[in-house]
């Protein structure tokens, strides 16, 4: 189950802001530009929200379940954020 948690919050996010550099949507993986921080923001997103239908079809825990909601609560939060700072 842990694993899963690893593999939606951190693996994935990781490859795709890899993946996204490469293909030149963004221009580096230090995410130094404004504009550059919102996809990677909605794709963390996604996937810490997934992992979230995933622990919860899985029958996890409630807790680890509200924490990766929690943790998408905060990206979203951040993302309407990212444009003030």
């Amino acid at each position: 189950m842990m694993s899963i948690v690893l593999v939606g919050t951190y693996i994935i996010p990781v490859i795709v802001i890899y993946i996204m550099t490469l293909l030149g949507i963004i221009e580096s993986v230090h995410l130094i530009n404004k504009k550059d921080r919102i996809y990677p923001y909605t794709i963390t997103t996604l996937s810490a929200l997934l992992t979230s239908r995933i622990l919860t079809s899985m029958g996890a825990p409630l807790e680890i379940i509200y924490c990766s909601l929690g943790c998408a609560f905060i990206l979203v939060v951040s993302a309407v954020l990212i444009p003030f700072f």
